[in-house]
């Protein structure tokens, strides 16, 4: 059964911003008219001994079925009134209805049906200027250095060593063993005993460094030569056990190899799948640019957040303020206590970050609300073909068909997620193209 708003009495305060109570009426004639309908459905559908479909009497319909009619009732009738009453007051819920904010009792016939409900919902509020905002980018320009540099890389990755007669130097591998003054109970740790000792093992002089230090330490160093010297690991060494630590390490040379980097000749551009140098050195300056170009939109497009966010203080769901706040001190916490600290500092550092955290989340809700009414006031919306390429991509990454995919993300609810944040993207795509951008010349030309 449908209602329309001139069917109901709906009686709605505000007892304070982003909240609305709701008292809910359908008068007795109309609520008898579902009832009705429901109980002839039941006469015509349900089985008696002694009668034929649709000819069992009302009371013994009522006597059989009649809180199974009155519970359908209550039903049908508060599903059609909600909806009816939410469009009528141009509600947009913020979050789900808890069940601790409805009150509602059973149909009785004859009478009026009626609920009430407590609800949180989104700010009214006025949207700012979001068209022609003045970004500034720098000048995007990609030097032959650059590229050079880009070029030497991948030629270094595709380097090969061999045995040499000389002195070591940065880039050569070393075959060796080494040991260091490391106390036993950290020798016999398997997570960190390689940094500690080893025989017969190869090391890079290059970056990353397995042992802080050793790129300069063994330079210079020769086949069966013996070199001892201090090293410290970094405080942020990812093995905790090591982090700050000294030790004097013995380290005994038994091989150099040295490194050979390939010719920038057409069998080394063929294996990077261009013709040559020239298309080659196209290729990388391309995609340096495209990745510089990627920085300033982001930059650009995080001005024209800020300036969409300034000044704003409407108010916010609380609900919605106290999970994104509690999510945002979480991740703290979490990332606090990857650092191992100590449950006192560990307070501390969470009760400081109380107050920042309510404004980061504040100012998350807000852009939020602010880029979704943006994307509605455009008709801002992800094609059938965008929708589906995000989910092949999706499918792609976890090695699954977009079948397969498709039925798991919607199983566990993520395509709607999957569809606002291609809406997100397209809003700010289209901020972007509309912005009042200011290109800043590069001082000195590439």
């Amino acid at each position: 059964m449908e209602f329309t708003a001139s069917d109901l009495q709906i009686i709605r305060t505000e007892p304070a911003p982003c909240l609305v109570n709701l008292e809910v009426i359908v008068p007795a004639d109309k609520a008898q008219m579902a009832y009705k309908q429901i109980s002839r459905k039941y006469a015509q559908k349900a089985r008696v001994p002694g009668f034929r479909a649709g000819k069992i009497p009302a009371h013994i319909l009522a006597k059989r079925y009649g809180q199974n009619i009155l519970a359908e009732t209550t039903d049908t009738l508060f599903k059609s009134a909600y909806d009816t009453a939410l469009q009528a007051e141009k509600i947009r819920q913020a979050t789900s209805m808890k069940k601790e904010d409805l009150e509602l009792e059973s149909y009785q016939v004859g009478q009026d049906f009626s609920f009430k409900l407590r609800l949180e919902v989104e700010p009214e509020f006025e949207l700012p200027e979001y068209v022609g905002v003045n970004v500034s980018s720098n000048e995007v320009q990609v030097g032959e250095d650059e590229v050079s540099t880009v070029i030497d890389n991948l030629r270094e990755q595709r380097a090969t060593h061999s045995k040499v007669e000389r002195a070591s130097q940065r880039g050569d591998m070393l075959k060796l063993s080494y040991k260091s003054t490391a106390p036993a109970e950290l020798l016999e740790n398997d997570k960190v005993k390689y940094f500690l000792q080893a025989e017969n093992t190869w090391l890079l002089l290059q970056e990353p460094e397995l042992l802080p230090g050793t790129i300069t330490i063994l330079d210079g160093v020769k086949a069966e030569e013996q070199k001892e010297a201090e090293l410290t690991f970094p405080q942020d060494h990812y093995s905790e056990e090591l982090r700050g630590k000294t030790f004097t390490y013995t380290f005994d040379i038994h091989e150099v190899q040295g490194r050979t980097l390939p010719e920038l000749d057409e069998e080394f551009c063929k294996s990077l799948g261009v013709a040559d140098s020239e298309e080659l050195k196209k290729r990388v300056e391309e995609t340096l640019n495209r990745g510089k170009q990627q920085e300033e939109d982001q930059k650009a497009t995080g001005q024209i957040l800020d300036a969409l966010v300034a000044g704003q203080d409407f108010a916010l769901p609380p609900t919605l303020m106290q999970a994104t706040t509690q999510r945002l001190l979480d991740l703290f916490k979490q990332r606090a206590e990857n650092r191992k600290l100590e449950q006192e500092e560990l307070n501390a550092k969470l009760a400081a970050y109380e107050a920042e955290a309510e404004q980061q989340a504040a100012r998350s809700l807000r852009l939020e609300l602010i880029l979704n009414h943006i994307a509605q006031k455009e008709e801002l919306a992800p094609s059938d073909d965008e929708f589906t390429r995000a989910i092949a991509n999706h499918a792609r990454e976890n090695q699954k068909t977009v079948q397969e995919m498709f039925k798991e993300m919607e199983k566990s609810g993520q395509l709607e997620q999957v569809y606002r944040q291609l809406i997100r993207y397209k809003t700010l795509e289209f901020l972007l193209a509309k912005a009042n951008r200011h290109i800043i010349k590069a001082d000195n030309p590439a």
